[in-house]
């Protein structure tokens, strides 16, 4: 396992330095402790390996268990077993290989996925691991961040930072063995993508090009659902100052969906928060926790005391930390803007951007500062 780490963390310095064409290694359901799990192919052919050893040949409509058992890889067809292996490969033979994955312990539901898959044992659970072109995989990530029914401009520009983030951050799961995880933690991917061809269109137009700063280094290229008009400056969420992440003010996402969202939370429960925190509230009124914010802050302050929003957005599940604060008898009412954290695109102020005739290179300077959209052999690589 060691040894096949290192290779592909060397596999991957040397396509980062060498050339924008790659595959990259997704680790599917990362969060889901999958044990069992179908495989079947959708189109195509694939070449079915354990261990290096050829196992069989899988056509459309061919169905594969995999289970984890006393720490191997139990694979059987319909009609048999086909043995027991430390790793399986499930390699596309033809010029488009498409295939479907079932877990059934846990059961989940089914997700469908371009190019080849690699299943590797841990002894505790299946590292689900899909080796797939980068485009495939931005479509794919477009389609589950960004939905199914945005306009063509927005997916345009939704490709060029999901490409930025995936080449920037490649190495960021080396050490396990993958590039880039599934989930939120990376960029949230569920597939392949099938609900509207603009969104192929988009990464087909855009293909090779990321965003750049001055230098000619790729940024950082978070994205959010909405910002409740005002974005938030990267050192208000994450500590660190980048001057391509100010904050602006945005008009086009206030009559959105998420533009607005409120909670209420009894005052009882606010002080025992508080107070569990650090704060000081003792013989406090309601009326002293009432808070305002008409542009983003950092901190919830209350006696000359602190703490940060983004630990409260976290604590009490909030949609953002853009809130105020009103008393009502016994009860706070949180009256917040925005969903996500508010750095860099606002995606539903991006959309009605695209909606109004904005082009994509409008709508990424507008959100991010003092960048540039640039052809990925034209930067400075690691």
């Amino acid at each position: 396992m060691k040894l096949r780490k290192c290779f592909i963390h060397i596999f991957l310095i040397i396509t980062i330095k060498t050339g924008y064409s790659q595959k990259l290694n997704i680790a599917l359901f990362h969060e889901n402790n999958i044990k069992t799990l179908v495989f079947s192919t959708v189109s195509g052919e694939y070449k079915i390996t354990g261990n290096g050893l050829p196992v069989n040949i899988s056509g459309p409509g061919d169905i594969y268990f995999i289970a984890l058992e006393n720490g191997k890889l139990s694979v059987s067809d319909k009609a048999k077993s086909l043995g027991e292996y430390n790793k399986l490969e499930f390699t596309g033979k033809e010029s488009v290989n498409t295939f479907q994955l079932n877990p059934a312990f846990p059961a989940l539901s089914s997700r469908e996925y371009d190019d080849d898959l690699l299943l590797l044992s841990n002894k505790v659970n299946i590292l689900i691991i899909n080796k797939i072109d980068i485009e495939k995989y931005i479509t794919g990530v477009i389609e589950t961040e960004g939905g199914s029914y945005a306009p063509l401009e927005f997916y345009k520009a939704q490709a060029i930072l999901i490409r930025t983030y995936a080449i920037k951050n490649m190495l960021r799961h080396s050490s396990n063995g993958f590039s880039l995880c599934d989930g939120t933690h990376c960029q949230a991917y569920k597939g392949k993508s099938r609900l509207n061809s603009q969104i192929y269109e988009a990464a087909r137009v855009t293909k090779g090009k990321v965003l750049a700063d001055n230098n000619n280094n790729l940024i950082i290229t978070p994205y959010h659902s909405n910002c409740g008009g005002v974005t938030s400056n990267a050192s208000e969420v994450w500590q660190k100052n980048l001057p391509y992440l100010a904050a602006i003010r945005d008009p086009f996402c206030t009559q959105s969906r998420n533009a607005t969202w409120e909670k209420r939370i009894s005052v009882a429960k606010w002080e025992n928060y508080l107070r569990k925190n650090g704060i000081f509230t003792q013989n406090a009124r309601s009326d002293q926790y009432v808070f305002s914010q008409f542009t983003r802050k950092k901190f919830y302050k209350f006696a000359n005391q602190k703490i940060l929003l983004t630990k409260i957005r976290d604590d009490w599940n909030l949609k953002s930390t853009f809130f105020s604060i009103k008393s009502d008898k016994n009860t706070l009412v949180l009256k917040g803007k925005g969903f996500g954290h508010g750095v860099g695109l606002c995606q539903e102020g991006a959309i009605e951007m695209a909606k109004v005739g904005y082009t994509y290179p409008d709508i990424l300077h507008f959100y991010y500062k003092n960048v540039k959209v640039v052809d990925y052999n034209t930067i400075n690589k690691p």
